[in-house]
């Protein structure tokens, strides 16, 4: 059992350091995560990475990523670590996905500490200033189950 856990952390470990090479090479990525069940749970069942991107860099550049950037990058992340991955520009998601990041998940590299500090600042400051626009809406929803 013991021989076991040993060989699934080193393959985990495994994984998110051939993540980690492959983001780094990366110029447009500033800083990156892994989180979800890859981190949470020792079976898991894909890897979800989240990534950063420059402020100037255009994901949505057709003529570069005719399948869209993320489609390319599952792709690639998909074929080297031989796993299905989730692949999150953090730039574009809901500020809930983005604290669930920050607070759950692994950080495995960052380019710039000084942006990546603020940003997660910055996301902390939006979700506790969110607070009473979630609770509203999940006052309205448990009111629309209760009366359906």
């Amino acid at each position: 059992m013991i021989n076991l856990l040993n060989t699934m952390l080193f393959e985990k470990k495994h994984k998110e350091k051939i993540i980690a090479e492959y983001l780094l090479a990366k110029d447009e990525v500033l800083f990156a995560y892994i989180f979800g069940s890859f981190v949470d749970k020792d079976n898991y069942h894909d890897i979800d990475i989240a990534v950063y991107l420059k402020d100037d860099f255009d994901k949505n550049d057709f003529k570069k990523f005719p399948y869209g950037y993320e489609s390319g990058e599952i792709a690639d992340l998909n074929l080297l670590v031989r796993s299905d991955v989730d692949f999150i520009v953090m730039n574009c998601a809901e500020i809930l996905i983005q604290k669930r990041i920050i607070d759950r998940g692994i950080r495995i590299f960052s380019k710039d500490e000084r942006k990546r500090i603020s940003y997660e600042n910055y996301i902390r400051k939006l979700y506790i200033d969110s607070a009473h626009l979630r609770n509203i809406r999940r006052h309205y929803l448990s009111g629309k189950i209760r009366n359906a």
